[in-house]
């Protein structure tokens, strides 16, 4: 369980405690300083279609709404980011903890940030994609026998009958060393 708990505090939301931090140095990882500096860094941008010069408007228009929500939650993360974690600091200990439900909005929210600015000035959509899975989702069901459970079931079930059998035939033949009772895999 401790495990558990410093891979979740030291991992996860010590990374959104970065991410969340209110600092406009461009050489910090934050939201912040990504917002900052968007606009910025794509004026110069050229032969943008119309639809995503759309996306870009739409994305400035919510960078005051997401500061405002950034600024929320580095309140809510900078004690346990600054003192509890950082700093060992146990006079802060217990003091502000938090919830798995708060950790999946902010998770939730940095992804709302990221997929609409890939979205609006790299033409691109985020996306969940599990690695390999054109072909070894295949493989992991054969090797389960998830890929045709009813033939591996009759053939499991062909092999005891199989088995019964030839105890069976040995018992009846007086075998002395067939066992007492028949196999039971």
């Amino acid at each position: 369980m401790s495990q558990l708990y410093l891979a979740v505090t030291g991992d996860i939301v010590m990374t959104l405690g970065r991410l969340f931090e209110v600092r406009s140095d461009p050489r910090t990882a934050c939201f912040w300083a990504l917002l900052s500096g968007v606009e910025s860094h794509h004026v110069k941008d050229a032969d943008v279609r119309p639809d995503l010069e759309k996306r870009r408007v739409a994305f400035v228009a919510e960078i005051d709404s997401f500061r405002k929500q950034i600024k929320a939650v580095d309140s809510r993360l900078a004690v346990l980011r600054n003192a509890e974690w950082a700093h060992n600091d146990l006079t802060k200990v217990g003091k502000s903890d938090i919830k798995w439900t708060e950790v999946k909005e902010m998770i939730a929210f940095a992804e709302r940030i990221l997929k609409m600015y890939a979205h609006a000035f790299h033409e691109t959509d985020q996306k969940f994609v599990i690695a390999n899975a054109g072909w070894e989702v295949a493989d992991f069901l054969k090797w389960t026998r998830l890929d045709d459970y009813s033939a591996h079931r009759e053939k499991a079930r062909a092999a005891r009958k199989a088995a019964f059998n030839e105890w069976l035939r040995q018992k009846n033949e007086g075998d002395p060393t067939v066992a007492d009772r028949p196999p039971t895999e």
